[in-house]
């Protein structure tokens, strides 16, 4: 019997973002020390993670979004610098932090209870954007966020406007990683990527 795979809901992010703060990681690894890095193909915001989901229950979910797709507002999203997840001086997670939105709020929260009538598990914690670059903390020497930030190179592009949604299934041990398997577009139901 196989294992499920894992899937997780985002925001896939255009590619000059993601060259911008694949050169942010670049210059981040030579400061810090995390065991696993995000590869620049997989950066994305996170929606709603999933964990391990049987295949039969992929179209219950598909279905849920596909119904509520053409309710979600597009979004102007914009990157707000660097921060990270845990103790101040050794954070577990490094990342780029991403703007407080409204309709980004608005619509995680319309994606998560469309989930929730689907039967599916979410999270209860308040939904944090961001975009993992570093995670797994290995470091000896405290980091200084806001120092590190200071180093860093102002990104080419760090505003853009989205517009859909993407499943994702999880491969590990493989680049990129995460792979689309649905493209959900706001306002056009009759569009979605197989």
């Amino acid at each position: 019997m196989n294992n499920p795979s894992h899937y997780f809901l985002a925001v896939p992010l255009p590619n000059e973002v993601k060259s911008g703060l694949w050169s942010w990681a670049r210059l981040l690894k030579e400061h810090t020390h995390y065991k696993t890095w995000t590869g620049e193909a997989d950066y994305h915001i996170t929606l709603i993670f999933f964990g391990a989901i049987a295949e039969e229950k992929i179209e219950r979910l598909t279905e849920g979004l596909t119904s509520i797709v053409n309710e979600l507002e597009p979004m102007a999203l914009a990157l707000n610098g660097l921060d990270g997840f845990g103790k101040n001086g050794h954070p577990r997670v490094l990342y780029a932090s991403v703007m407080e939105n409204q309709a980004l709020i608005k619509n995680q929260r319309r994606i998560a209870d469309i989930c929730r009538q689907c039967g599916f598990p979410v999270e209860n914690r308040p939904y944090r954007p961001h975009i993992t670059l570093g995670k797994k903390w290995v470091g000896r020497q405290p980091i200084s966020i806001p120092q590190l930030q200071e180093h860093l190179p102002t990104l080419p592009v760090t505003r853009w406007h989205a517009e859909e949604i993407v499943l994702y299934e999880i491969h590990p041990g493989q680049y990129p990683k995460y792979l689309p398997v649905k493209t959900f577009y706001f306002g056009n139901e009759n569009r979605v990527d197989l």
